[in-house]
């Protein structure tokens, strides 16, 4: 029996013992859990505002700028400064513009080189000022005059072919006349390729002189350059031509040795009047041809010192536009307003149409612009009073909504542009307040339950399960749609039924199906 007993009481003191470690283990393990708060999701109103901040811009500004190149002496405002109509903004350097002077220098070289060119061509004064007032010959008359002297020359050289047939025929066939011969076809081999080097060098020249003729109608910047390489070329082309001229008169040379030595053999009276004739042809094919290369370089060098001409009545036009425009030592202002921006400093040069200051005209609004999402921008309109959320000092400030655009860099957002005006300033920064709509929602949460990650917006309730020791309760993710917000809570919307907790606070980060402990 007492065996029994002591049985009995062991059992009791173990299952007693066992109790107590359990209780005692579920409490150290309570402690253990992150404590969380939480509040019963509810339905409410929200009243929708949306809120931005951004920096006071003008609204619209005049650019101050000048048409030339001048160096700064003097900057004679501030920015914020307020100026009227007519105040100095700016002293400039007393000097001529760069513009100016590089035009002037343009027309300088243009006109030495139109003199050089008349006297290179050796115009009468007449030729010259008939070219100056545009009755220079016509482009018939050049024709005429060039047809002319091909003329003669082809009729001074079918006299030189008939004679030389003549002595051909009266040659002795006894009379060796290989290496004259050789002679002649090697003249007229270096004839031909001085006339083909002769043509190219002409036409580069050509080339070179048009494109420089038309670097000084245009005041290019390679002017110089172009010139060097006209010269050159003009150069290269003379050259040509006096070897061609080097290479006819040995041709010439080498027919005439081969008819001497076709006629030795007749020795004949009459080949020694063909001979003196074919002298006299030679000669005036010489005369002819020369006549030729004179009448076609006049009327190229007619042409080209017309188009010159033409070119420094175009500069001096364009020097004289820059003198008419040129503007004094002083800049002032277009307008009365406020300066807004200075974006140069004294001793800048400063270049045609270059912004040096910004002016915000009298009475002009100013503007304030900042980002919103798509949602937010569908709660508001064109005409919306804006709250100034920072007005730290009182000062007189009303704004109100002028526009509404989507983002062109974000399709998802939009660029809320509120016109601002009273006490303001260009770089002020505000945060504005838009929109007291009201409405009521089923799903409300405080804004700050309301997580996300990738895959969007979540918040986690309490879920509990039921235990021969308690209640247990674990974190469940709900994933949610934000309806609106307002400054502390949102309407949202997903799976749940109304009665929810939602976890609003942590002591610790928590993770979905977690178990938690509920604070006190």
């Amino acid at each position: 029996m007492k065996r029994k007993d002591r049985v009995k009481n062991v059992a009791i003191i173990f299952l007693g013992i066992m109790l107590v470690l359990t209780l005692f283990s579920n409490t150290i393990m309570n402690y253990s859990l992150v404590e969380v708060s939480t509040q019963q999701i509810y339905g409410d109103s929200i009243t929708t505002k949306v809120r931005g901040s951004g920096s006071v811009e003008a609204s619209e500004n005049y650019t101050v700028s000048i048409k030339e190149s001048r160096k700064i002496a003097t900057v004679n405002v501030r920015t914020g400064a307020e100026v009227a109509q007519g105040d100095v903004l700016f002293t400039l350097e007393d000097a001529d513009s760069e513009e100016l002077k590089t035009a002037r220098k343009t027309l300088s070289d243009a006109e030495s080189t139109y003199e050089s060119a008349v006297l290179e061509a050796g115009l009468t004064v007449a030729e010259r000022q008939a070219i100056e007032s545009g009755h220079g010959s016509s482009l018939t008359d050049k024709q005429n005059s060039l047809a002319t002297a091909q003329a003669a020359v082809d009729n001074a050289q079918a006299a030189v072919d008939n004679i030389q047939k003549q002595i051909d025929a009266l040659g002795s066939k006894n009379t060796d006349t290989t290496a004259e011969e050789l002679a002649v076809l090697n003249a007229e081999r270096a004839m031909t390729s001085a006339t083909d080097n002769k043509n190219g060098r002409e036409q580069a020249y050509q080339s070179y002189s048009e494109a420089y003729e038309e670097a000084v109608k245009n005041n290019a910047p390679d002017v110089e350059q172009l010139k060097t390489l006209r010269d050159a070329a003009q150069q290269d082309y003379d050259n040509a031509v006096n070897a061609y001229n080097d290479a006819k008169k040995a041709l010439d040379d080498a027919n005439y040795a081969l008819s001497v030595k076709k006629l030795q053999g007749s020795g004949s009276s009459q080949s020694e009047g063909l001979q003196a004739q074919l002298d006299s042809a030679k000669q005036a094919l010489t005369d002819a041809t020369e006549d030729y290369d004179k009448a076609n370089a006049k009327v190229k060098a007619e042409i080209s010192i017309a188009s010159q001409y033409r070119s420094i009545q175009e500069l001096r036009n364009d020097v004289s536009k820059l003198e008419s425009n040129a503007i004094g030592a002083e800049i002032t202002a277009p307008i009365a307003g406020t300066v807004t921006e200075i974006s140069c400093t004294a001793g800048k040069t400063v270049t045609p149409e270059e912004p040096m200051m910004l002016i915000q005209p009298e009475n002009k609004a100013f503007t304030l612009k900042f980002t919103v999402t798509a949602n937010q921008a569908r709660r508001i309109k064109a005409g919306d009073r804006a709250e100034v959320l920072n007005n730290w000092y009182g000062n007189d400030i009303s704004a109100r909504v002028m526009t509404i655009h989507r983002d062109p860099n974000n399709k998802e957002s939009s660029v809320v542009t509120c016109e601002m005006s009273g006490d303001i300033s260009v770089g002020d920064y505000y945060t504005l307040s838009i929109g007291e709509q009201s409405s009521n929602y089923d799903l409300v949460v405080p804004t700050s339950s309301i997580r996300e990650d990738a895959n969007g917006n979540f918040i986690l309730i309490i879920e509990s399960k039921s235990t021969p020791l308690g209640n247990r309760y674990y974190a469940r993710r709900v994933d949610v749609d934000i309806i609106t917000s307002d400054d502390t809570k949102s309407a949202i919307s997903g799976a749940l039924e109304g009665y929810e907790y939602v976890i609003t606070t942590t002591t610790k980060p928590v993770e979905a199906n977690q178990q938690v402990r509920l604070a006190d």
